[in-house]
This record gives structure tokens, C-alpha cells and sequence, in this order.
């Protein structure tokens, strides 16, 4: 009778621990199946996130695209004659390469401003250009062309050479002659507002100014309003574009 009862007893038990190893099985198959399931809820809640992200940013692209491509018609309608730029170009007639008035404009008001501390570099007239930087920030700089040529020149041999650019030809940038093709200088914004703006040169390297021209002016002058909101325009493209290439 102890041996039968003992048996029953190891029956038993093995039974229940047979019936608890198959209850933990299932519970632990339930909690994989619900973390799978999990994950995946979370993974489409993700790309839903994503893809909405992107949809947006292509729509503001676009807008910004058709924004850019509508001031570029609505310059291009105006006419290169009838086009006012503000402010005198800085290299006008009667002044050095953005220096100090010549002696036409009367050799004593010449000497004068010499005396009150200008060098021949430096009394040019104000413009007001932009500016991109190869970190891809845009601003906007009023100061002479020469000070202007200095800050893209010293990117490289000190020198610049200036880019005629086609939509519209009443811009044109200055970029700075040789330097090094390293990835500090690298400019991609730029380089892509010049493709916008008709410019099949390049890739250039350091900061890239933009500036006004006129047909009766062959110095840099001022860019205008309009100018200057083509210019954010094309920028807010150009950062857009670059950072879908990185």
C-alpha cells in the first residue's frame, strides 16, 4: 500500500510538473507572439512617421522649388534694362577697385579722406550681397566689393573669378581662385544654388558671394529685394537637395 500510494504520489507529481512546463511553454509562446507583435505595431507606427515626415518635406521642397521658380519668371518678365538695383556699383567710375575716391573727384577731397585714416581699399560704396558659407548658412552683407572679394578670396590664393550666371544675368557670384578641394571648403548649398541659377561650372570650394550687376554698371552693386528673395529661395532648395545627398 506505501509503495502504491508512493507511486501515485510521483505520478502525480510528474503530471503536474508536466502540466506546468506545458502552461509556461504556451505562456512564454503568448508573450513572444505579443512582443512580435509589439515590435511590429511600433515598426509600422514608425514608418508611418517617417513617411508622413517625408511627405511633408517634399511638399515644402516643392512649394519652395515652384516659390523660387515663380521670382526667377517674374525677374526675368522685368527685362535686364528696366531691372534697378539698389545702391552705386562698387568699382563705378571715379574710384579705385574699391578704394578711395581718384583725384578726378578732386585731388584735395582725395587727399583729404587719406588723411582721415581711408586707405585706397577701403572708402568703396557699401553694396549689399550674399553671402553662403561652406557650413551652407546664408547671409546677407552690406560692405564694399573689395572687403566682399577679400572674404571669398581668402579661401584660397587671395584672388577670385567671377561667374556669370544666366537665369537671371542680373546676378553673378564670386568665388575664390584656387583653394584647397578639402572638406572644410566644401560648399554643396552653393554649388547648387549656382546650377539653379544657370551655372554649369564648378564643384567650387569656400565661401560664395552673390551680388547684382547692371548693363550700364560693370562693377558689383547692390542686389535688390527681389534679388535677394530669389536668392533665399533658391537657398531654401539648395539646403534641401544637399541634405537629401548626404
Amino acid at each position: 500500500m506505501a509503495s502504491s500510494g508512493a507511486d501515485e504520489r510521483a505520478e502525480f507529481s510528474a503530471s503536474s510538473q508536466a502540466e506546468f512546463s506545458a502552461s509556461s511553454q504556451e505562456v512564454r509562446e503568448r508573450i513572444r507572439e505579443l512582443m512580435e507583435r509589439t515590435f511590429l505595431q511600433r515598426e509600422a507606427a514608425r514608418r508611418m512617421r517617417e513617411d508622413a515626415r517625408r511627405m511633408l518635406a517634399e511638399d515644402e521642397d516643392g512649394q519652395a522649388l515652384d516659390t523660387f521658380r515663380f521670382l526667377q519668371q517674374r525677374i526675368a518678365s522685368v527685362g535686364l534694362e528696366a531691372l534697378e538695383l539698389d545702391g552705386d556699383p562698387a568699382d563705378s567710375p571715379g574710384t579705385t577697385a574699391g578704394g578711395a575716391a581718384m583725384p578726378n573727384e578732386g585731388y584735395e577731397k582725395y587727399l583729404e579722406a587719406l588723411r582721415d585714416g581711408a586707405s585706397p581699399q577701403d572708402r568703396g560704396t557699401p553694396i549689399t550681397y550674399a553671402l553662403v558659407n561652406p557650413d551652407g548658412s546664408l547671409e546677407f552683407r552690406t560692405e564694399t566689393a573689395r572687403a566682399m572679394r577679400d572674404k571669398v578670396g581668402s579661401a584660397g590664393s587671395g584672388t577670385v573669378d567671377r561667374v556669370g550666371l544666366p537665369d537671371p544675368p542680373t546676378v553673378h557670384a564670386y568665388v575664390a581662385e584656387l583653394p584647397p578641394a578639402t572638406a572644410e571648403l566644401a560648399n554643396p548649398v552653393a554649388n547648387e544654388m549656382l546650377s539653379l541659377l544657370g551655372s554649369c561650372a564648378g564643384p567650387f570650394f569656400g565661401p560664395i558671394s552673390f551680388f547684382g550687376v547692371h548693363p550700364d554698371q560693370p562693377g558689383p552693386g547692390s542686389l535688390d529685394d527681389a534679388h535677394q528673395d530669389l536668392l533665399r529661395a533658391a537657398h531654401q532648395v539648395a539646403q534641401a537637395r544637399s541634405s537629401d545627398l548626404q
